[in-house]
């Protein structure tokens, strides 16, 4: 049988806590900040808090006011299928 990936839940007051304007936020960055787990495999990102600067959010899910406020808050919201690697 294949390996279930680990999915976890980070706040957006968390990510706003502990990220600078114009920051990416993804599942690696969250990874060196030691936000997650490192055998987490995706994040989804729930609107607990409030977004006081303009991030990129890349998550596998969202949950509709967490996206709303990265919005809100002069971001974007990319979804695992959105990201592009350059």
């Amino acid at each position: 049988k294949g390996e279930k990936i680990r999915e976890v839940a980070i706040n957006i007051d968390t990510i706003d806590k502990y990220f600078d304007e114009d920051e990416t936020v993804d599942i690696d960055t969250l990874k060196e900040k030691g936000l997650i787990h490192k055998s987490a495999g995706c994040i989804k990102v729930l609107g607990r808090g409030d977004v006081t600067k303009a991030l990129t959010v890349c998550a596998r899910e969202f949950s509709g006011s967490a996206a709303q406020k990265i919005k809100a808050a002069g971001g974007t919201v990319l979804t695992a299928g959105q990201v592009v690697d350059i």
